[in-house]
């Protein structure tokens, strides 16, 4: 698989997700939401390393198996509205397809969760 991929089309994306993630850790600072914590960080810890990541597998592994984990996991808890916050993360997520969809065959040919 391609190791030489360009992530600057991937950057900004990852960026917003980063953003919005730590917003979101801020929001949720309360006891109660330590479950969420968990959740979110573990989403949120790889971000930064896949900015600037030249290896396809990375961004593959992020959007086929972390992203869809994440969703898995966080539509059990307890957290105030899960839709919204969703739907904040939609567009950023939508923009990592768009970039990755030139590569979907490298990508899909991968043993990962889902497809691109």
């Amino acid at each position: 698989m391609n190791s030489d991929f360009d992530p600057s089309p991937t950057a900004a994306g990852y960026r917003a997700i980063l953003e919005l993630g730590l917003e979101n850790l801020q929001r949720a600072a309360l006891p109660e939401l330590h479950p969420y914590l968990r959740i979110e960080i573990d989403h949120l810890h790889n971000i930064p390393k896949y900015i600037s990541d030249t290896s396809l597998v990375g961004h593959g592994y992020y959007y086929c198996n972390e992203r869809p984990f994440y969703l898995e996991r966080v539509a059990d808890t307890p957290i105030i509205d899960v839709d919204f916050m969703l739907s904040r993360y939609q567009p950023h997520w939508d923009a990592l397809r768009d970039a990755l969809s030139p590569y979907a065959d490298s990508i899909n040919s991968l043993n990962w969760n889902t497809k691109l």
